[in-house]
């Protein structure tokens, strides 16, 4: 009888362990969807509370206090609330249709496999729309925007926790009816000073010598790729889960062990 009623128990705690929802899985509840929830931000990529990266879908951002969507690892859209449409330009306003593309290509140094995450804004709304160049995406994203003026507000080249220096264009373009509009960010040597074009034109045809890659042509197809690279981590989580059902099933078997004494 003893026997029967330590192996119900013992069930039970293991029931119990393995339907809750475990700690380093948790999501904020939010219009009746779960969500992941941003822990981190490592190269102006979302990091959830596994340890990896967050691919596609909303998240939040607890330190912003704002919904982030994600697509392919990078930033789409950041609002306030979860938007009901795939229709990013819907983030502008929820009447105003996409217009145009902004295509975002970036030239980059050799050897250099960071991420550069640009920001777009929209010089009379002030409303702005990230995206983040990697080597998965080829360093090129076509940035759906509805009509308007847009300027590029601010570029980050981050590889290895190194920040390098960025050249980008002030102009503001116009987007209208189905047009597209090429959107440059160099990234320049590290420690260098070349941020005007005239110096970039030199490193253009030394670049034997200072080690610049090629740059890809552009395109304002948008690339695809089939392998997605997760951030490893070690799943402690999952490690310190085991451990405390272990010591719980050895202190239930104590206990019978020495009930039946």
């Amino acid at each position: 009888m003893i026997k029967c009623r330590s192996i119900r128990m013992v069930s039970i705690l293991l029931a119990v362990f393995l339907l809750s929802e475990p700690v380093y899985g948790k999501a904020v509840s939010v219009e009746n969807q779960d969500i992941p929830v941003i822990v981190e931000w490592q190269d102006g990529h979302g990091v959830g509370e596994n340890g990896r990266m967050i691919y596609d879908g909303w998240a939040f951002d607890p330190e912003n206090g704002s919904y982030v969507k994600f697509e392919d690892g990078s930033v789409v859209v950041k609002a306030d609330r979860i938007l009901e449409t795939d229709d990013y330009g819907a983030y502008f306003t929820d009447t105003e249709a996409v217009a145009g593309t902004l295509a975002v290509r970036g030239e980059i140094i050799k050897y250099f496999s960071g991420s550069i995450q640009v920001v777009v804004e929209n010089v009379d709304t002030h409303m702005e729309k990230t995206c983040c160049l990697t080597r998965n995406n080829e360093y090129r994203y076509n940035l759906p925007v509805p009509k308007g003026r847009y300027q590029v507000k601010e570029a980050e080249a981050i590889w290895n926790k190194t920040h390098y220096k960025v050249s980008m264009g002030t102009d503001v373009l116009e987007i209208k009816d189905d047009n597209t509009y090429l959107v440059e960010i160099q990234v320049l040597p590290e420690g260098g000073k070349l941020a005007d074009d005239a110096a970039w034109d030199s490193v253009k045809e030394s670049g034997t010598e200072t080690g610049r890659a090629e740059p890809f042509p552009i395109d304002v197809h948008e690339s695809s790729y089939d392998k997605r690279k997760e951030i490893t981590s070690t799943h402690w989580p999952e490690i310190y889960l085991l451990i405390v059902i272990f010591i719980a099933v050895y202190g239930l078997y104590r206990y019978w062990t020495k009930r039946r004494r």
